[in-house]
Parts: structure tokens; C-alpha cells; sequence
């Protein structure tokens, strides 16, 4: 058996971190820029993994891209990991970028598939019997997105959730909204109602 390659000369601790946290290994990693950039890194590979699921049985057009590129800006911004880092020399010398950690997400996908997370949080247990209403779709994700959006839009506030491969979208709607509500649920092939609406798209 060969012998393990060995590290540059130039391989330092932060560096160490980095790949480590980057792996998911447990342990203590006082160097918090090695953290930031480890997890902003490993979020654009978790969000290419889900995009290439939700997305495999449909066609990818520049409509698609972009989406999953405002998609990845908008979680890594709210994790507060857009900061750039100066890496080592010997690590990743062509790469300008978090847009080019997504390129390599093919490559390095088998270090997230016993690690997967969500990329909404779970939906809240409802109580009493509201309505909900199950809608199918190729691509969950991108039309649960596309709903919520309409909906703030209209002037409303709707929690976008995520249960297992199922999307959820929650809208309470007073009676005199209804009517701004309905270009949304229209799309959807549904009519909006009074009190709490819970949308759950899965796939098709």
C-alpha cells in the first residue's frame, strides 16, 4: 500500500481546521475565519445537492440557474459568511470565489450525504383542523419559493418551511384579504380561505 501523501510544507493549523470543519469532523476550531469559510462552503454544497434532487427530472434553463444562485447568496448572507478569507497557496489556486465552491459540490457531495440538512426549518404542529392542502409539482422547492414570493407581494406574510423532501407554506389571511391572495393560490390551482392556509408542495 502506498504511503499516505503528506501535507505541503506550507499546510498550517488554520488550514487544518478548515478541511476538518469542512468534513464535518467534531472538535474544538479557535480559528473562526477557517469556520466561516469551512460552513459558507459546505451551505453552497448543500444547496447544489438539494437543487440537483429537486431538480433532476426537469429541464435546467437560465431561469433555474439563476434561482438557485439567489438562493445560495440569500442563505449564505443570512449566515453572515459572506466575508472573504485569504487562503493557503496550496489550496484551491484557480478559485475566485463562493461561486466556484459550487462547481466543485459534484466532487465533494460524498463528504454531505450522512450530514444532510434542511434548508427551511421544520413547520410548527398545528392545532384544531385547519386546512391544508397537498399540491404536486416536479420542482417543490422552486414552486413553493415562486408561491411565497407572490404572496409577499401581495402584501402578505408567509413562513416558508421545509419537511423532508416537502415544502410548506403558511399564510393566515384575514376575510378582506382574500381577494390580494388569489393571483397567488391561483397559481396553484387553489382558492385562498379565511384563517390559516398551509400549502404542502411535494414532489410529483
Amino acid at each position: 500500500m502506498p504511503p499516505a501523501p503528506q501535507p505541503p510544507e506550507d499546510f498550517s493549523d488554520s488550514d487544518q481546521q478548515w478541511l476538518d470543519r469542512l468534513s464535518g469532523k467534531p472538535g474544538n476550531y479557535p480559528d473562526t475565519a477557517a469556520v466561516r469559510e469551512a460552513d459558507a462552503l459546505r451551505i453552497a454544497l448543500e444547496l447544489e445537492k438539494k437543487r440537483l434532487e429537486s431538480e433532476a427530472d426537469a429541464a435546467e434553463d437560465e431561469e433555474a440557474t439563476e434561482r438557485a444562485w439567489q438562493r445560495l447568496q440569500f442563505a449564505l448572507k443570512r449566515e453572515g459568511l459572506l466575508q472573504p478569507r485569504r487562503r493557503a497557496r496550496w489550496a484551491w489556486p484557480a478559485l475566485g470565489g463562493l461561486a466556484a465552491a459550487v462547481i466543485l459540490g459534484v466532487a465533494l457531495l460524498p463528504l454531505l450525504s450522512s450530514q444532510d440538512r434542511s434548508v427551511y426549518p421544520e413547520p410548527p404542529v398545528l392545532r384544531g383542523s385547519p386546512p391544508v392542502r397537498q399540491v404536486s409539482s416536479p420542482t417543490p422547492q422552486a414552486t413553493a419559493e415562486k408561491f411565497e414570493q407572490a404572496l409577499r407581494t401581495a402584501g402578505l406574510k408567509p413562513a416558508l418551511y421545509q419537511q423532508g423532501k416537502d415544502y410548506v407554506v403558511d399564510v393566515l389571511l384575514l376575510p378582506e384579504q382574500a381577494q390580494a391572495a388569489a393571483p397567488a393560490f391561483q397559481g396553484l390551482g387553489l382558492a385562498p380561505l379565511p384563517g390559516l392556509n398551509r400549502i404542502v408542495l411535494s414532489h410529483r
